[in-house]
C-alpha cells in the first residue's frame, strides 16, 4: 500500500514536469464548487420594490472562489441572471428562463460562470427583497 501510494505521487510528479500543468488537489476543486461559507453575503431592495439588483450603473461581479451564482431569498421568487461585457459593462445577454427560487434554501441561478463577469439579478416582478448571495 505504500509503495503503492510513493509511485502514485512519482507518477503525478513526472507527469507535472513533463507536461507543466499543475494537477488540481480535491480539496481546492471541491472548495470552488461548493463555496458558500455561513449565510453568504446580505442584500436588500431597501424599502422601494425593484426589479433589478443592483439598479442603476452597479453591477455585481463573480469571484474565483465561487464556479456558480448562489442565492438564498427571504421568501419565494423568479429571478434570472443578466450578463455584461467585462470590457465596458456594455449588455450582453439574460439567461432565457427564469429561476423558481425557494423561501430560505440556496439555489444555482447561473452555472460555470467565468471569473470577473459583470451580472444583475433581475427580478420577474417588482418586489421588495432580502437574501443573500454566493458567487
Amino acid at each position: 500500500m505504500r509503495r503503492t501510494a510513493s509511485l502514485l505521487a512519482a507518477a503525478m510528479m513526472a507527469a507535472t514536469a513533463l507536461t507543466g500543468a499543475s494537477i488540481a488537489t480535491a480539496p481546492a476543486a471541491a472548495a470552488r464548487s461548493t463555496c458558500i461559507e455561513g449565510d453568504g453575503v446580505p442584500f436588500s431592495s431597501g424599502s422601494d420594490a425593484q426589479y433589478w439588483f443592483p439598479e442603476g450603473d452597479k453591477y455585481l461581479t463573480t469571484t474565483k472562489y465561487c464556479r456558480d451564482i448562489n442565492i438564498k431569498m427571504s421568501a419565494s421568487r423568479y429571478a434570472h441572471i443578466c450578463f455584461y461585457s467585462k470590457a465596458d459593462k456594455s449588455f450582453l445577454y439574460c439567461q432565457d428562463s427564469w429561476k423558481d427560487l425557494p423561501e430560505k434554501e440556496w439555489a444555482v441561478i447561473a452555472q460555470n460562470v467565468q471569473d470577473g463577469q459583470p451580472f444583475k439579478i433581475r427580478f420577474r416582478y417588482k418586489v421588495t427583497f432580502y437574501g443573500y448571495l454566493a458567487y
